[in-house]
């Protein structure tokens, strides 16, 4: 194949790939590799591709060829970023990116790697550095909005929200539909105590291209906050476990109100729920199961706050409004041994999955202070870590009960026999709040929206106690203080 052909092919096949027609655009740049099999601007390409349709292993033998041919080519140690991030490995991209960046400095790679440094950062120290550099960027880029964007999130975990405000707006004032800054916006509002703007605003997430919010029932009408007479009301699962335990108090609210309530979740809330809502009359659909009564509305869970008109003062259902399973209480009851000591559960680690799980996880070192205290320590997570095994087994006051818990009933089923419950934010912290349990949650220092600031009590849950990082972003500060309390009880 003479090169003449080669760029015609090429061509072609980056006509598809803008056309979305990926697989066409595939065979294309296969046929000229059969020719010219380490053609580097092939192989990257193709790489990209990959990456796009999640096919990661190929696509990074695809990249270590291509790398081999021409190893200071700046868009190959790019597309090396853009798989590993896809891996959730941002420490590696940010490796890449940067190699990219020292090839070729232009706009689209510096970005990049900024927002990737961004990202990985952990302490104030790594915050203010990337903050500088953004400040460098934006002199020479002023109408890159997402710069903004990004420079604002850097603001919040700095604590400086008035200029995270400020860096939002001049986002929007350069693309005035970008959801993303809309969602961060709404979030920094809500974290400022302004439920009122921020629940609005907080709609505009519906319009990301990101955001996973679909209902298991397609054709229903949206609920805007109308009334609907006897209609069925179907309210459908968005973002994570502990989101929708949080948001569920809304369902309770709307059956209230007279509603004719349908909730959908994800599978291991399902069981759960079911027996918990039938209390209030509520219907559970589960996976593959149609509606007992067809329903004509159907609304997002994490949109009733708004349609509510919630305030930090009227906050609905703050009692316990979900309990455990009489059949679990009694499996966990034989599995928990008596003791005189006081029982703990206890949790370190979030899922790796959480863009900001670095943040919000603490290494099971650093929590030695509380594990020496005279109690026994149950770990209520189903996620533990080959290293955090090890670990825990040198923790002689420690039980690992991972391999028992296989879904949130019997989650429920282990807090019950607890007496205190320290977590970092999780879906734990959510459920043993939602079941009244005693509960110490371990907050970053820019917390989730949910937490709101400067305060050590919970808008949401009575039974939750709040312990903050302080400015520095460090945990042990914070760690130190749960053991002081802990030595109060």
């Amino acid at each position: 194949m003479n090169l003449e052909t080669v760029r015609k092919k090429f061509f072609q096949a980056e006509q598809l790939a803008n056309q979305g027609k990926f697989i066409e655009a595939v065979i294309s740049l296969n046929e000229i590799l059969q020719h010219h099999p380490n053609h580097a601007q092939i192989l990257t390409f193709l790489a990209n591709i990959q990456i796009h349709l999640n096919k990661l292993e190929p696509a990074q033998d695809n990249l270590q060829k291509a790398l081999k041919t021409d190893p200071e080519n700046a868009d190959i140690y790019f597309q090396f970023g853009q798989l590993f991030k896809k891996m959730n490995n941002m420490h590696v991209a940010l490796g890449y990116f940067h190699k990219s960046v020292k090839l070729h400095p232009n706009q689209h790679n510096r970005f990049l790697y900024l927002s990737t440094r961004q990202a990985v950062a952990e302490s104030r120290l790594d915050f203010l550095a990337v903050k500088s550099l953004f400040d460098e960027f934006i002199v020479q880029y002023p109408k890159h909005y997402n710069a903004y964007y990004h420079r604002a999130r850097v603001y919040g975990e700095l604590r400086e929200y008035d200029k995270a405000k400020q860096d939002l707006e001049c986002c929007l004032a350069l693309n005035p539909k970008n959801a993303h800054a809309w969602t961060r916006k709404a979030m920094l509002l809500l974290l400022l105590g302004e439920h009122e703007e921020g629940w609005k605003i907080y709609e505009q997430r519906l319009s990301m291209k990101t955001l996973s919010v679909k209902s298991p029932v397609e054709g229903l009408e949206r609920w805007c906050g109308q009334d609907v007479g006897e209609r069925k009301l179907l309210i459908y699962a968005e973002q994570g476990f502990g989101d929708n335990i949080q948001f569920l108090r809304y369902a309770l609210e709307a059956k209230k109100r007279g509603f004719a309530i349908a909730v959908w979740n994800f599978t291991p809330l399902q069981s759960f729920l079911k027996a918990n809502l039938a209390r209030y009359g509520i219907d559970v659909m589960m996976n593959g199961e149609k509606l007992s009564k067809k329903a004509y509305y159907q609304v997002s869970m994490m949109s009733l706050p708004h349609y509510f008109g919630t305030t930090v003062d009227n906050i609905p259902n703050k009692a316990p409004y979900l309990q455990v399973e009489a059949e679990f209480d009694r499996k966990w009851k034989k599995q928990i041994p008596a003791s005189k000591k006081l029982k703990i559960g206890i949790v370190w680690a979030g899922s790796k999955t959480n863009a900001r799980d670095h943040q919000r996880s603490i290494a099971l070192d650093e929590l030695q202070s509380i594990l020496d205290f005279d109690a026994d320590f149950h770990c209520i997570q189903k996620d533990i870590s080959k290293f955090d095994r090890v670990k825990a087994a040198k923790i002689k006051n420690l039980t690992l009960w991972d391999k028992e818990l296989n879904d949130f009933s019997d989650t429920a089923g282990l807090i019950e026999q607890l007496d205190l419950i320290v977590t970092i934010d999780s879906s734990v912290a959510h459920l043993a709040g939602a079941m009244g349990k005693p509960t110490w949650v371990l907050i970053n220092g820019f917390p989730d929206f949910r937490w709101l600031l400067n305060r050590d009590d919970c808008a949401w849950y009575d039974s939750v106690r709040v312990f903050r990082q302080d400015d520095d972003l460090n945990w042990q500060p914070t760690i130190e203080k749960v053991r002081s309390a802990l030595e109060q009880l």
